[in-house]
């Protein structure tokens, strides 16, 4: 049900801003990209929807320089994690690092590596899968993925310098628990959906959500013990406090 609240948000969010936009194209049949229409609600499609900020600076030659967001090819981050669920924030604490490259305006691909040390309570499955008792257990995370970023946020809260970002990564587990000492290992995928604010041209902080889901399983404790006794599924979703490098 979380997972799709989430999706939710993100279309309702993306067919808002498309509903509100209109093509422009000059005499030439070329799409427009000025950004004075930009802010009057013009979508282009070269642009995507990232418009970008620009950050001015002064040389050691006195010469002004300017950085447009938009010329961003890399962006290296940390995030520290905590339960999304507030009344329990301590149940999940540990951190992501991750990579992106740009290789369109608004088109990245993405790595990361996520650390977290889980508190379940319980891990059921209506197919009869294990269970886990009040235990406390590592969670170690690879994936890779495409990213997405945009300015619809701004749609919502008018800053020029507050962006958004979009992350879907195809991810593999590995789940330590530590009351059997039992390791299960397995694909999964994970979201993210990152608020950013800009306040440097190399820096941002931002508020990032997470969910995710793992397919794992252990080893065999005797021959010809089925898969299905082996199984665990699990799902987790987090908060994060985001600060990264963008170049």
């Amino acid at each position: 049900m979380k997972a799709l609240i989430l999706i939710f948000l993100i279309f309702s969010t993306s067919s808002f801003a498309l509903e509100n936009t209109v093509n422009h194209v000059d005499n030439e049949g070329v799409i427009d990209t000025l950004d004075s229409n930009y802010k009057s609600g013009y979508f282009f499609f070269n642009e995507g929807l990232h418009r970008g900020t620009k950050f001015d600076s002064i040389d050691k030659h006195g010469r002004k320089k300017t950085y447009d967001t938009r010329d961003d090819k890399h962006r290296l981050a940390f995030t520290g994690n905590f339960n999304l669920d507030i009344t329990n924030i301590g149940d999940i604490t540990g951190f992501d690092i991750s990579y992106g490259y740009f290789f369109a305006i608004d088109g990245s691909l993405e790595v990361i590596v996520s650390k977290n040390t889980t508190l379940f309570s319980r891990v059921a499955d209506p197919f009869g899968n294990e269970e886990l008792g009040n235990t406390e257990e590592d969670l170690f995370t690879f994936g890779v993925g495409l990213g997405w970023r945009s300015d619809l946020i701004q749609n919502l809260i008018n800053w020029q310098r507050l962006f958004d970002t979009f992350t879907f990564y195809i991810t593999y587990n590995s789940f330590d628990e530590h009351y059997e000492s039992t390791k299960y290992t397995g694909a999964g995928f994970r979201v993210d959906y990152l608020m950013k604010y800009r306040f440097h041209k190399t820096f941002h902080f931002g508020v990032k959500v997470g969910y995710a889901m793992a397919w794992t399983t252990r080893p065999e404790d005797y021959a010809e013990e089925s898969r299905s006794d082996r199984r665990l599924n699990l799902g987790w979703m987090t908060l994060g406090l985001d600060i990264g490098l963008n170049f």
